[in-house]
Protein backbone atom coordinates (compact mmCIF):
# COMPACT_ATOMS: atom_id res chain seq x y z
CA UNK A 1 0.00 0.00 0.00
CA UNK A 2 1.29 3.45 -0.82
CA UNK A 3 1.92 6.04 1.85
CA UNK A 4 1.52 9.80 1.99
CA UNK A 5 4.70 11.75 1.19
CA UNK A 6 6.00 14.71 3.17
CA UNK A 7 8.13 17.51 1.78
CA UNK A 8 9.88 20.60 3.13
CA UNK A 9 8.00 23.74 2.07
CA UNK A 10 7.69 27.22 3.56
CA UNK A 11 10.15 26.37 6.33
CA UNK A 12 8.31 23.29 7.63
CA UNK A 13 7.45 19.69 6.80
CA UNK A 14 4.07 19.40 5.01
CA UNK A 15 2.02 16.76 3.21
CA UNK A 16 3.10 16.80 -0.45
CA UNK A 17 -0.42 16.44 -1.91
CA UNK A 18 -1.61 19.50 0.01
CA UNK A 19 1.37 21.57 -1.17
CA UNK A 20 0.79 20.53 -4.80
CA UNK A 21 -2.92 21.47 -4.52
CA UNK A 22 -2.17 24.85 -2.95
CA UNK A 23 0.41 25.71 -5.63
CA UNK A 24 -2.12 24.95 -8.39
CA UNK A 25 -5.38 26.19 -6.84
CA UNK A 26 -4.66 28.24 -3.72
CA UNK A 27 -5.81 27.59 -0.18
CA UNK A 28 -7.86 24.54 0.70
CA UNK A 29 -11.30 25.66 1.93
CA UNK A 30 -12.36 24.82 5.48
CA UNK A 31 -14.03 21.39 5.68
CA UNK A 32 -12.44 20.18 2.44
CA UNK A 33 -9.68 17.64 1.93
CA UNK A 34 -7.32 16.81 -0.94
CA UNK A 35 -8.00 13.30 -2.22
CA UNK A 36 -5.94 11.01 -4.49
CA UNK A 37 -8.24 9.99 -7.36
CA UNK A 38 -6.44 6.73 -8.17
CA UNK A 39 -6.07 5.74 -4.52
CA UNK A 40 -2.25 5.91 -4.67
CA UNK A 41 -1.25 8.20 -1.80
CA UNK A 42 2.22 8.76 -3.24
CA UNK A 43 0.95 9.89 -6.68
CA UNK A 44 0.86 13.65 -6.18
CA UNK A 45 0.38 14.76 -9.79
CA UNK A 46 -2.18 17.58 -9.88
CA UNK A 47 -4.35 15.59 -12.32
CA UNK A 48 -4.60 12.86 -9.66
CA UNK A 49 -5.82 15.22 -6.95
CA UNK A 50 -9.35 16.37 -6.25
CA UNK A 51 -11.00 18.40 -3.54
CA UNK A 52 -13.69 16.58 -1.55
CA UNK A 53 -15.66 17.33 1.55
CA UNK A 54 -14.46 15.29 4.52
CA UNK A 55 -17.71 13.31 4.45
CA UNK A 56 -17.40 12.48 0.73
CA UNK A 57 -13.78 11.44 1.28
CA UNK A 58 -14.80 9.13 4.12
CA UNK A 59 -17.59 7.58 2.04
CA UNK A 60 -15.16 6.99 -0.81
CA UNK A 61 -12.75 5.29 1.54
CA UNK A 62 -15.36 2.99 3.07
CA UNK A 63 -17.50 2.05 0.11
CA UNK A 64 -15.09 0.83 -2.52
CA UNK A 65 -12.51 -1.84 -3.11
CA UNK A 66 -10.19 -3.07 -5.83
CA UNK A 67 -9.13 -6.70 -6.00
CA UNK A 68 -6.78 -8.60 -8.31
CA UNK A 69 -8.60 -11.58 -9.79
CA UNK A 70 -6.73 -14.84 -10.15
CA UNK A 71 -6.09 -16.54 -13.47
CA UNK A 72 -4.95 -15.31 -16.87
CA UNK A 73 -7.39 -12.49 -17.61
CA UNK A 74 -7.26 -9.47 -19.89
CA UNK A 75 -9.10 -7.44 -17.23
CA UNK A 76 -7.77 -8.78 -13.93
CA UNK A 77 -8.78 -5.90 -11.62
CA UNK A 78 -12.25 -5.96 -10.08
CA UNK A 79 -13.72 -2.69 -8.78
CA UNK A 80 -16.66 -2.82 -6.43
CA UNK A 81 -18.50 0.30 -5.19
CA UNK A 82 -21.62 0.60 -3.07
CA UNK A 83 -23.52 3.87 -3.58
CA UNK A 84 -26.46 4.11 -1.22
CA UNK A 85 -28.23 0.75 -1.64
CA UNK A 86 -26.84 -0.16 -5.07
CA UNK A 87 -23.58 -2.04 -5.69
CA UNK A 88 -21.71 -1.37 -8.94
CA UNK A 89 -19.00 -3.71 -10.19
CA UNK A 90 -16.67 -3.65 -13.22
CA UNK A 91 -13.40 -5.24 -14.24
CA UNK A 92 -10.39 -3.34 -15.61
CA UNK A 93 -7.01 -4.02 -17.17
CA UNK A 94 -5.16 -1.80 -14.69
CA UNK A 95 -5.56 -1.00 -11.00
CA UNK A 96 -5.58 2.71 -11.87
CA UNK A 97 -8.62 2.23 -14.11
CA UNK A 98 -10.42 0.39 -11.34
CA UNK A 99 -9.69 3.17 -8.81
CA UNK A 100 -10.83 5.84 -11.28
CA UNK A 101 -14.14 3.99 -11.65
CA UNK A 102 -14.62 3.91 -7.88
CA UNK A 103 -13.92 7.60 -7.46
CA UNK A 104 -16.00 8.92 -10.35
CA UNK A 105 -18.81 6.52 -9.51
CA UNK A 106 -19.13 8.06 -6.07
CA UNK A 107 -18.84 11.66 -7.22
CA UNK A 108 -21.35 11.77 -10.00
CA UNK A 109 -22.49 8.35 -11.07
CA UNK A 110 -21.26 8.98 -14.59
CA UNK A 111 -19.30 5.73 -14.84
CA UNK A 112 -21.37 3.57 -12.50
CA UNK A 113 -23.50 1.99 -15.21
CA UNK A 114 -22.30 -1.43 -16.32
Amino acid sequence: MSEYKKIWADGKTQWAHRVVWKEAHGDIPEGMTVDHINGNKSDNRIENLQLLSRIANQLRSYNGSVAKLSGNRSRPYDANRRVYKTTYRKTFGTPGGAWMFLNTCLLGGLTCAA
